[in-house]
């Protein structure tokens, strides 16, 4: 039935790594007239799972078949719905239901430095094999933001290491774990994997070795790596992550690309961007200053003509001129 759809390798890939009574939702959803909108990367998939997100909310009934998955539900993050496996690593949701509200940035941050939480180690238990324990993800080892086991590699002999580094190797960089892990090695073969993670079109990656592997890039290439997130991120696609390095990292082509997103970019994007260029030029409280906010949804307009006046008026509030980048634009 799938092959009648003219649906896109990727889509039918990802389908077919779905669990069978996923992949079955999917199915009657699609038989009775939905629509794929995208294979879900990232949040709330981790990188051993699956995910297709559709066009229209999940209505077809379950049958009797469908052992194994259950509802599920993110109402903090952008509303979707639908159904998971009981592992919550594979995901069919529906659209997202309701706009998402800012990140607060200080809980990310501190998700972001939460340190990886060991099980109970055996007396039998090499560093090799703390480490390959902690590569198993969970819903929740991924929501929290919690990485693989550094004090392993740390207490690795030389050969445990070499072990380590062909494992994270062969399985290739995903997300910012695999970035760390590799970091922590600072090997020749590591460091070459990082290079070109370093230049990925993910934006996620690139920005993670720049934060756990600065001496691989000079201040230069830094940049570039948050200018390329900067005008290609999304919200779900690196944005919090990008931000959270430009509130400590911030030359002038970072500013510059700040200021041309918040006329370019999408509403949910330079919302964003307005609440940066505020607190880097001192006029908020902080990243998002909440106090703000209904100045910085007046950027959430499809209206060229509404998104140039708000512009206008982020650039009298910071005092520069907005001339420079409107008649560019």
């Amino acid at each position: 039935m799938l092959d009648d759809m003219k649906l896109s390798d990727d889509v039918l890939a990802t389908i077919a790594e779905l669990p069978d009574a996923l992949r079955a939702v999917v199915e009657a959803e699609l038989a009775a007239g939905n629509e794929v909108a995208e294979v879900v990367s990232g949040h709330p998939v981790p990188p051993a799972g699956a995910g297709i997100r559709l066009m229209r909310p999940l209505n077809v009934p379950l049958s009797s078949s469908a052992a194994g998955i259950q509802p599920c539900r993110f109402p903090a993050w952008d509303g979707s719905s639908g159904y998971s496996d009981e592992a919550k690593h594979n995901f069919v949701l529906g659209p997202p239901e309701a706009p998402s509200d800012p990140p607060h940035m200080a809980e990310v941050r501190h998700a972001a430095n939460r340190p990886h939480q060991p099980a109970a180690a055996t007396a039998s238990d090499s560093a090799r094999d703390r480490f390959e324990r902690s590569l198993q993800m969970d819903f929740d080892k991924w929501h929290d933001g919690i990485g693989y086991d550094l004090d392993a590699i740390r207490d690795a002999s030389a050969e445990e290491r070499a072990a380590i580094e062909d494992l994270l190797l062969r399985r290739g960089v995903g997300d910012w774990r695999d970035v760390q892990a590799l970091a922590a090695l600072n090997s020749p073969r590591a460091r070459d994997a990082l290079r070109t993670a370093m230049a990925s079109h993910r934006h996620e990656l690139a920005l993670a070795v720049a934060r756990h592997a600065p001496d691989l890039a000079d201040e230069a290439e830094r940049a570039a790596v948050i200018v390329r997130a900067l005008e290609g991120a999304g919200p779900h696609d690196g944005l919090t992550q990008t931000l959270l390095q430009v509130e400590e990292f911030h030359p002038a082509p970072v500013i510059d690309a700040l200021f041309r997103g918040t006329i370019s970019r999408k509403g949910d994007v330079a919302l964003h961007f307005a609440a940066m260029l505020m607190f880097l030029h001192g006029k908020a409280e902080s990243s998002f200053d909440w106090d703000q906010r209904p100045f910085f949804l007046t950027f959430k307009t499809q209206d060229p003509t509404a998104r140039r006046a708000a512009f206008g008026e982020l650039c009298g509030k910071i005092g520069v001129d907005a001339r420079k980048y409107l008649e560019a634009g």
